[in-house]
């Protein structure tokens, strides 16, 4: 049997490229560490009790989860007003859009949209399902995904002068409207949720919604699907059982108990935000201010692909991993999560020493 090494064996390997680059991986190797502006999590950080809530689950340890995940079905149905038939529980959206994009045929069409770039995630698990990229014009499309509000940009399409009218209109189409950073908006935010089209388009609207982002557990792995029995049904053949680890059961199950725990997001990311906009205008890149305030990531725009790259190394280097929108196919924009006041202030400061940086973005500006 070989001994096991005295050094780590990370040394003796080399790690392949990742087939779709995700925020939140380069943290591990930044050599200052000292914020995450790569990912949008809740700055409040998860919930005390239901970090408690998933360390119990370890008395478990000997025995299998929840198969279904019935449990969080039953309380996740109870907080948003609907059925636990309605409703399909995952390891993180990730894998629920894999699964999602496996009911339709393949060669089947589909279409990302509105905006010219989304959370390529949907892209991966389309080609790997065999469908059909066609552009937001073909209305006929089999498919059409919606992420809502959009990463990266923020942009956002109202439920009824939008996202109704047209469902309405290109009805052809299912429509998968992604969610993740809804909750944002404020505390009336299931008013504003697609959900509330599900009875009147039936199997046409397909929600899907995280919980890694709402409560800061991108460890855990939560995703949630919500449409009609018949369409979670069909979805749910497509899983694999026991998706969703015990740790994560226990841990959402207690979560959604906390009603006042989102109070803080929604009372400051709005003034974060704000400051973020204002240091970019003083750094000399673009915000993305057609994005609402309440979107918790702001999209900037450093004018030239060489000008992100630069961006992005310097915040690297100074602690503070941010995202490239290189892989949405933006390869001139940057994607900053909205943190407090004090980090995002200290993720500024170490942009504006850069003057190699600052000429550059001046110059590319003019």
């Amino acid at each position: 049997m070989t001994q096991y090494p005295t050094v780590d064996p990370r040394t003796k390997f080399t790690k392949p490229p990742l087939e779709c680059f995700h925020g939140g991986q380069s943290y591990r190797d930044c050599p200052n560490f000292q914020c995450d502006f790569s990912i949008s999590t809740n700055n409040s950080g998860p919930p005390k009790s239901a970090i408690e809530a998933a360390k119990a689950a370890f008395s478990d340890l000997e025995h299998y989860p929840d198969q279904d995940a019935w449990v969080p079905r039953c309380h996740i149905a109870h907080k948003w007003g609907i059925d636990p038939s309605e409703i399909l529980v995952g390891n993180g959206a990730s894998e629920l859009i894999d699964v999602l994009m496996r009911v339709f045929p393949e060669g089947s069409t589909w279409r990302p949209g509105p905006w010219p770039a989304q959370y390529n995630e949907y892209t991966r698990a389309a080609e790997s399902a065999g469908l059909i990229n066609v552009p937001f014009s073909e209305s006929s499309a089999t498919l059409t995904i919606l992420v809502n509000p959009n990463t990266p940009t923020g942009n956002y399409l109202e439920l009824e002068s939008d996202l109704r009218n047209l469902i309405a209109r290109d009805v052809s189409s299912t429509f998968i409207i992604d969610e993740s950073f809804l909750i944002c908006i404020g505390q009336n935010w299931l008013e504003h949720s697609a959900m509330n089209l599900i009875k009147e388009f039936h199997d046409r609207v397909i929600v899907v919604s995280s919980f890694t982002k709402a409560y800061a557990c991108p460890l855990l792995r939560l995703g949630v699907l919500v449409s009609t029995k018949t369409m979670i049904d069909k979805i749910a053949s497509l899983q694999a059982p026991w998706s969703v680890n015990g740790f994560a059961q226990n841990f959402i199950v207690e979560a959604l108990k906390d009603d006042k725990y989102f109070i803080d997001m929604w009372e400051t990311t709005p003034g974060y935000k704000k400051e973020m906009i204002r240091l970019s205008k003083e750094l000399g890149v673009s915000p993305n201010e057609e994005a609402p305030i309440w979107v918790p990531y702001l999209m900037v725009d450093c004018y030239t692909e060489e000008n992100a790259s630069h961006f992005e190394k310097t915040a690297f280097n100074g602690g503070y991993p941010v995202r490239n929108c290189s892989s949405f196919g933006l390869p001139s924009c940057i994607r900053l999560s909205v943190r407090p006041t004090a980090q995002i202030n200290a993720l500024f400061k170490v942009l504006q020493a850069d003057t190699a940086l600052v000429s550059k973005i001046k110059a590319a500006h003019k």
